[in-house]
């Protein structure tokens, strides 16, 4: 009913506009001829028809000055409304905008939650070996101080980060189970994050603020052994305050020298 009602309350106004626009032309019209009956009638003379018509010299300028007058103030109005149309164009783009990165920050989030949970699901089925008795975080965190110790009790006395990580993927490769795809699923969580335009920078280290939480001091110096010789991941990690190498080696240093 309301759509109907609108429609008519459209189409009286479309008619109403049209009877307006035919009587503005016809009124002058229908003047200049009304004029012209009643000057023919009181003025029989022409000469004299062109000398009372000649006293309407003056109000003919000043009429034309008036008309000059409201072509200027019609493209005065013209510009207001452009004006202020551009101001309603800009703030529907800016509502798009917004809608659009709304819908982006909802799609992020559902894959980057997603990314968490399998995350979870990663660390309870890392293990040692075929058995379950040494899994999970307690293995994680396990591999950075067995490497630190074995790097510390080489025949050569290397206590570095290079011998560390030898040792971390020899244990990730001769005993533990899935336990690389735990290294490489950070890596995609920190990238997929790092990769989305639609987020700033600020944004982008909030995300990975919350990630890092989920993951422990002890797992973290692990993730900075095996990542420790990336150079396409470490700045990455340092961009989003993930792991801050220059940090990460004076705790690598300092558990090297207590062993």
């Amino acid at each position: 009913m309301n759509h109907i009602f609108f429609k008519e309350v459209s189409e009286n106004e479309k008619k109403l506009r049209v009877g307006w626009v035919i009587g503005l032309f016809l009124l002058p019209l229908a003047i200049c001829i009304l004029f012209g009956f009643i000057l023919s009638i009181l003025i029989s003379e022409p000469g004299d028809r062109g000398t009372f018509g000649d006293m309407f010299g003056a109000i003919n300028t000043l009429f034309s000055g008036l008309a000059f007058a409201g072509i200027i103030y019609t493209i005065y109005q013209q510009g207001t409304e452009l004006k202020l149309q551009r101001i309603e164009v800009a703030k529907t783009n800016q509502q798009l905008e917004d809608q659009a990165k709304t819908m982006n920050i909802q799609r992020f989030e559902n894959t980057f939650f997603q990314l968490t949970a399998m995350h979870q699901e990663i660390v309870n089925n890392v293990r040692k070996g075929s058995y379950n008795s040494y899994e999970g975080r307690a293995y994680i965190a396990s591999l950075s101080s067995k490497s630190i110790s074995m790097a510390s009790r080489d025949g050569h006395g290397l206590k570095t980060i290079t011998s560390a990580r030898s040792h971390l993927l020899n244990f990730l490769e001769t005993e533990a189970v899935t336990g690389i795809s735990y290294y490489d699923h950070i890596a995609n969580v920190i990238n997929f994050v790092n990769d989305s335009l639609f987020l700033s920078q600020k944004e982008k280290v909030q995300y990975i603020k919350f990630y890092k939480a989920m993951i422990s001091p002890a797992e973290m110096k692990s993730v900075f052994l095996y990542f420790s010789q990336d150079s396409l991941m470490l700045p990455v990690f340092e961009q989003l305050k993930f792991i801050i190498p220059s940090e990460a080696r004076q705790v690598f240093v300092e558990d090297a020298q207590r062993n």
